[in-house]
């Protein structure tokens, strides 16, 4: 199996959101990847500028940084529908992207769905998002670095410029090789661009050390936290029904979290994250893992305050009662 290790550089409405496209808010202007073996040596690159059909003045906040003049691009560019063409051939067949961060699958979908190609990603489509493993391999699972600093972490030479998607893309497939992929390769993650259409295909995924989960479609926010599906109290690893210690509660109508008690498993921590996708429905991604001491009271925490938070709103809300 090959690794592609995929960046790509957009440009959007010059004039904010009230100026996107319908289903291209980014348009991709240029595709740059590596192809890595299995020893994560590069043995190819793909390099391409596309010639922009959709937005025809540049961003200005892109215009700062990209190494390409709309001009150019328009000049030398080629269709995106060739240029995908080519890239989808040159990956192959036995592969997986890898990226630096989420955002990049996401746009490529997009860009392949407007034009209207017939190319079918994988379903789950899974990658590895090389920005969170390399948070994980040092120890620090929040912070996301950028790529421009763990070059610099991993003393490898700065010979090219940033925010080109071939220099980037080379960038995070020579950052693939500090990261201990024995130990984190199997934390791959699954793009949501194309969301379950059935209950039957819904997600249910074990990595080694928590559960995931991604519902099907909802029409609503609410309709999503309110399936028993969504927040079941079975234990991930044995199935076996828990016991409340948190039940969920949702501290905003994006972000849910409880806390059970497992007969034989002790104690499970849940986060629910309520999504939206581009057809306007919500779905549920949800991780269960085994909570130790301080994660369980970190809940319960979380529980605290969101109960003085809701007292104190149905304090305020309440009228006043009249003076005797």
């Amino acid at each position: 199996m090959n690794y592609i290790v995929l960046d790509l550089e957009w440009n959007q409405s010059p004039i904010g959101k009230k100026g996107a496209v319908a289903g291209i808010p980014f348009e991709i202007i240029q595709i740059g990847a590596v192809k890595l073996n299995e020893r994560f040596e590069e043995i190819d690159s793909f390099d391409a500028y596309v010639k922009p059909i959709v937005y025809s003045k540049m961003q200005r906040a892109v215009s700062e940084i990209i190494h390409v003049t709309m001009e150019e691009l328009k000049e030398n560019g080629e269709i995106f529908s060739d240029v995908a063409d080519r890239f989808f051939k040159w990956c192959g067949d036995d592969f997986i992207f890898c990226t630096w961060g989420e955002g990049d699958l996401v746009e490529l979908q997009r860009n392949v769905e407007y034009h209207g190609l017939d190319y079918k990603f994988a379903y789950p489509l899974f990658f590895y998002d090389l920005q969170r493993l390399y948070s994980m391999d040092k120890e620090d699972k929040e912070a996301r670095y950028s790529l421009q600093d763990a070059i610099k972490e991993c003393g490898l030479p700065e010979k090219k410029d940033y925010h080109s998607a071939i220099n980037d893309a080379r960038y995070t497939g020579q950052i693939m090789a500090f990261i201990d992929m024995e130990a984190y390769g199997a934390y791959k993650n699954i793009d949501n661009h194309t969301i379950p259409d059935s209950i039957e295909n819904e997600i249910h995924i074990d990595f080694p050390t928590y559960n995931k989960y991604i519902s099907k479609g909802f029409r609503s926010a609410d309709a999503a936290i309110n399936c028993k599906r969504v927040t079941n109290d079975l234990c991930y690893i044995c199935g076996l029904k828990m016991k409340k210690r948190v039940k969920w509660f949702f501290i905003n109508s994006k972000s849910g979290y409880c806390l059970y008690e497992c007969p034989i498993h002790g104690s499970i921590a849940g986060r629910i994250r309520i999504k939206q996708n581009d057809a306007g429905l919500f779905f549920a991604s949800r991780f269960m893992k085994k909570a130790d001491k301080a994660q369980a009271e970190n809940i319960k925490d979380k529980y605290k305050k969101y109960k003085e938070k809701e007292e104190a709103k149905k304090a305020k809300n309440q009228p006043n009662k009249p003076k005797s």
